[in-house]
């Protein structure tokens, strides 16, 4: 969940406002305890790692830094009728302060993992955006760009700020949650036309006389479409909703078409026709949907687009284990995608939810978005800024919307979101926020007066944003009380002084990560019932050492085509985009391993206590989409269920990678000979890194 919960999909704020310089200013730390952006690593050696399913990089254990201050903005600041409509990232009221993860003006050019930063509100998926300064392969300025997912809710904002035709549709697939009966049973109307000839052969059953024709003629039409339907079936529900009423239409057959087998029976002894009801379901569906097409021409206020086939950043891993692109070259995907034209050299390029379906896009980029500089450095504050131009939040993440977020994460990964009391905190955290909107609204509708209609939509954007920051202390005390009592504690203040309440996110290589409490409190109990078996992680093709020469990052195969690692080295790569598990690194539970080249944490807790995790007792290829012919039945995120897994083929899947020298590191490294261990070590000394999680590495390289 983003900073703002699922609701608070909220757009940029209005002028006057400082500079992006300015609100991004990264002057002396506090010390509040609150995690910032990690200082930057020189570059590695040569090499780029692989691994069986995540190969890597990283250079060094990032450390943390206290909260960057940003000034105070003006007081009272009032909408000016003649102020730039260009979105601005000034934060209103208490936004202005407390910045979790500052925007480095000056990334480290070439480094491969890149710098996690948190954006308010919950525009963005986990609220994560990364910021990656690639370095040129000729020798010029670096290639600045920032990657994020959008979530889904808020892709019509971004949509909205496009130039996109109302009368031109293109025709695409889409994954969509349904509830209830399905797409193609309402486009082919398959319940009504079955239930009105049900009724009707049970009428003239009942009267003793002939069907008419008309019930044949529509028998015959709707057996027909539900033919068509079958033949066109996109998945298990569909499939199912087909045997469903194809089941109706035998029962109905036997009584218009009786034969020696299936005599007609009088209407009293059996010759019914069986009530036919709607087939409803709650599933993943792939239906066509209609993604409007570029404008020929961009009205003012909105950015011009273009809808293309789906690439990706054709970056390269050097030698030194740094990241290159020429600002230039893509590699080819599957799906569409649109390349925005921002203005000043700046582009952004959105790959659509729509347009992703099982057979041919790639799942795990649904929602994807690129914003990419001018050439040169420094640009890192106006990519935040420049969001605001696709009606997305633009500012950092404040402390207290982190907490927010943190209590979200929790509520997810620990299932507490059955729960009747955190329910109700939920509705009612979305309620005081419109009551907020309601109170502004009253006490500054004098503002409003005289302004143009793009000033107002802007007015309505900045109150809204505004709500959102004064309903924030009180949805953060509402929903932490409910959660606490959930967990079996009085309120949120016990809560917030247990062990294991941190609402700080984690640095854990390239992106960030928050813990859950549940765990963090009980570590030793969570970590019981593992007995001897521990979390482990198969390295193919022997490349163990390339792995720690890139910097020691398990990385996701999404994230490994961010860094540059070419395809090719992992296992499933195309299947695990499809199903959604190209998002993750995936695990095994089992003994600590004989063999080598692997990865072994005998404390499976050291991982777990994370809060994105998620996991499979066999093999689903970590799905998230059902309709990638992998099911997602039976994902679970209850630690003791995954302590009793017991077959080989279990997989426990850790969103975008792992740290393997930083507090994540693995307790045992198996190599597969003394020459490969040697290798390891020496690649290790290079980098000056001397112990793993505490231990000499000479401990854990074995």
């Amino acid at each position: 969940m983003g900073g703002g919960g699922k609701k608070a999909h909220e757009s940029f704020v209005v002028a006057p406002a400082p500079s992006p310089e300015v609100m991004f200013d990264t002057g002396a730390s506090v010390s509040t305890g609150v995690v910032a952006a990690p200082s930057s690593p020189e570059p590695t050696a040569d090499g780029a790692g692989v691994t069986d399913e995540e190969p890597a990089v990283l250079d060094e254990e990032p450390g943390a830094a206290g909260v960057r201050s940003s000034p105070e903005p003006e007081a009272d600041a009032e909408v000016s009728q003649s102020a730039d409509l260009r979105p601005v990232i000034a934060p209103a009221g208490e936004l202005a302060n407390d910045v979790l993860t500052p925007v480095p003006p000056d990334p480290t050019v070439g480094d491969i993992r890149g710098t996690p930063l948190l954006v308010g509100g919950a525009d963005l998926d986990d609220s994560l955006a990364t910021l990656v300064s690639y370095a040129d392969p000729a020798g010029g300025g670096p290639h600045e760009v920032l990657m994020a997912t959008v979530d889904p809710e808020a892709e019509a904002k971004l949509y909205e700020s496009l130039a996109l035709s109302e009368q031109q549709l293109v025709a695409v697939k889409v994954d969509k949650e349904v509830e209830g009966r399905l797409p193609a049973d309402q486009e082919h109307q398959l319940y009504e036309q079955l239930a009105t000839v049900a009724k009707s052969v049970n009428h003239h059953l009942k009267a003793g006389d002939a069907v008419p024709d008309h019930t044949k003629q529509t028998f015959a039409k709707v057996v027909g479409e539900l033919n068509a339907v079958e033949a066109a079936a996109a998945g298990p529900a569909d499939e199912a909703m087909v045997a469903h009423y194809q089941a109706a239409t035998t029962a109905i057959a036997y009584r218009l078409y009786p034969d020696a087998a299936h005599p007609t029976l009088p209407y009293e002894a059996g010759g019914k026709v069986p009530l036919v009801t709607p087939y409803e379901t709650k599933a993943t569906v792939t239906v066509t949907e209609y993604v409007p097409a570029p404008a020929p021409e961009a009205p003012e206020g909105l950015l011009g687009a273009k809808l293309r086939t789906a690439t990706r950043i054709g970056a390269t891993v050097g030698a030194d284990g740094s990241t290159s692109w020429d600002g230039k070259a893509r590699t080819p995907g599957n799906g569409k995608e649109y390349a925005v034209d921002l203005g000043d050299g700046f582009s952004a390029v959105y790959r659509p939810y729509a347009g992703t379906d099982a057979k041919s896009p790639d799942f795990s980029q649904r929602g994807s978005l690129e914003l990419i500089a001018p050439q040169g450095a420094g640009h890192g504050p106006e990519l935040v800024h420049r969001l605001g131009q696709l009606n997305l939040v633009n500012r950092p993440m404040t402390a207290a919307e982190g907490e927010w977020a943190y209590l979200r994460r929790n509520v997810e990964a620990q299932g507490l979101d059955t729960k009747v009391g955190v329910k109700k905190a939920l509705a009612e955290a979305d309620g005081l926020e419109d009551a907020t909107t309601e109170l502004l609204i009253a006490e500054r509708a004098h503002q409003a007066i005289g302004l143009s209609q793009p000033e107002l939509v802007r007015f309505a954007k900045q109150l809204r944003l505004e709500a959102e920051a004064k309903a924030l202390p009180a949805k953060v005390s509402l929903v932490r009380d409910a959660v606490a009592k959930a967990s079996g504690l009085a309120d949120g203040t016990a809560l917030a002084a247990s062990a294991g309440y941190d609402p700080t996110p984690r640095i854990s290589g390239g992106w960030l990560v928050w813990d859950r409490f549940d765990v963090g409190a009980h570590r030793a109990a969570a970590r019981a019932p593992f007995a001897k078996r521990g979390l482990t992680h198969r390295v193919t093709g022997g490349n163990v050492v390339e792995l720690f020469r890139n910097g020691g990052v398990l990385a996701s195969t999404e994230r490994r085509r961010v860094m540059g690692i070419p395809g090719g080295k992992g296992m499933s790569e195309s299947a695990d985009m499809k199903s959604g598990g190209a998002k993750s690194v995936f695990l095994r539970v089992g003994a600590q391993p004989s063999q080598g080249p692997t990865l072994f944490w005998d404390d499976p807790t050291t991982l777990m206590r994370r809060s994105d995790w998620y996991a499979y007792s066999s093999d689903h290829f970590g799905s998230l989409n059902s309709q990638s012919g992998h099911s997602t039945s039976g994902l679970t995120r209850n630690l003791a269920k995954v302590a009793g897994f017991n077959g080989g083929s279990n997989e426990v899947m850790f969103k975008h990678g792992i740290d393997l020298l930083g507090d994540e590191a693995p307790s045992l490294v198996r190599c597969t000979s003394a020459a490969q261990r040697k290798e390891v070590l020496a690649v290790l000394a290079a980098k000056g890194v001397t112990h793993l999680r505490g231990k000499p590495v000479e401990e854990v390289i074995k």
